[in-house]
């Protein structure tokens, strides 16, 4: 018996853990085209975005990391994860002061980043 059809592999939801799937498997190409995909069908969802972002930083770039969350920034503007995360990207890439502004922005949108902030490795460069 055929449990799963080419419609039933497309449904966001079968996506959705594919993309987990993925991350737990460390295969960074497959789940930043899969995120790149759900972000085309299901453009409200942030969520999106940010796996493409963390995808692409372990299988290419910060800098094309970056500029995903540059995109989604746009579109997603009051985000605080966005910022949070981009902020990240632009401190590992030495961009320290817009990395330190947009964190701090990120910060105001959500308090409890800042627990998170004093002690995620990738923001070093602001301590």
């Amino acid at each position: 018996m055929r449990t799963s059809t080419p419609k039933t592999v497309a449904r966001p939801e079968v996506l959705k853990i594919r993309v987990e799937v993925c991350r737990a498997r460390k295969q960074w190409e497959m789940m930043a085209e899969v995120s790149n995909h759900l972000r085309k069908i299901e453009p409200d969802e942030v969520g999106h975005s940010l796996n493409q972002a963390y995808a692409t930083r372990r299988f290419k770039s910060e800098a094309e990391a970056a500029e995903i969350l540059s995109m989604a920034l746009r579109r997603y503007y009051d985000d605080a994860l966005v910022r949070y995360n981009l902020a990240c990207y632009w401190c590992v890439m030495g961009r320290v002061e817009e990395a330190r502004a947009m964190l701090e922005t990120a910060c105001k949108k959500d308090e409890s980043l800042r627990e998170l902030a004093e002690t995620d490795e990738d923001l070093v460069g602001l301590r």
